[in-house]
């Protein structure tokens, strides 16, 4: 696999359909912040196949 470096700006190639540069997301759960994503970057062309896996928190977990 060829892994193309990217910047903020770029335009992606035609069969990038999916493309972040870094990318975050924080939740705050009372007093504690959780950051879940963390200057993500990352392109998905066409055709190929992704999983993203990771921990789920329950509605009951989220909640305390």
């Amino acid at each position: 696999m060829i892994v193309q470096e990217f910047h903020t700006g770029d335009t992606p190639l035609p069969d990038v359909i999916i493309l972040t540069h870094k990318l975050a997301r924080q939740y705050d759960m009372g007093s504690e912040i959780v950051r879940a994503l963390r200057g993500v970057s990352l392109q998905i062309r066409r055709n190929e196949h992704v999983a993203v896996m990771g921990l789920v928190a329950t509605d009951q977990q989220r909640a305390a």
